[in-house]
């Protein structure tokens, strides 16, 4: 069974874009975090657009960018176009620039697309770009 970001359960009957989007972004924050990823931002928006997750793991803060989609699509994801990546860049800086107080020892970050497809039967396949651009 697939939970929101609050914890609760995701109702996948109507699979609308956003529905969609919002598992596939509880999944990924699952698998970071049991990878030992402390999860800083969730959906972080501003004016230059929005981070999906932001994530802290000892010196490295990862950028995550989900890519999801529900039963019946053969895939989730196309790759990034250059304006999405530069709109995710450009957003990070500004994260980065108000948050820089608060992670004085990282000194490493980097850009990872993680592409989800949830299944009929509650499961999902994600496959991850570490490092993408």
């Amino acid at each position: 069974m697939l939970h929101d970001m609050d914890g609760s359960q995701l109702h996948l009957d109507v699979p609308t874009a956003h529905r969609i989007g919002l598992a596939g972004e509880a999944v990924v924050r699952g698998e970071l975090e049991a990878s030992g990823w402390a999860i800083l931002a969730e959906r972080w928006r501003c004016r230059w657009g929005e981070l999906d997750l932001v994530a802290r793991r000892n010196r490295t803060i990862a950028f995550v960018e989900v890519k999801a989609c529900g039963p019946g699509r053969r895939q989730p994801w196309l790759p990034l176009d250059r304006r999405s990546r530069h709109r995710i860049r450009r957003a990070a800086v500004a994260w980065i620039a108000s948050h820089a107080r608060e992670h004085p020892q990282t000194d490493r970050f980097r850009f990872d697309v993680a592409q989800v497809k949830l299944r009929d039967d509650g499961d999902h396949e994600v496959h991850w770009l570490r490092n993408a651009f």
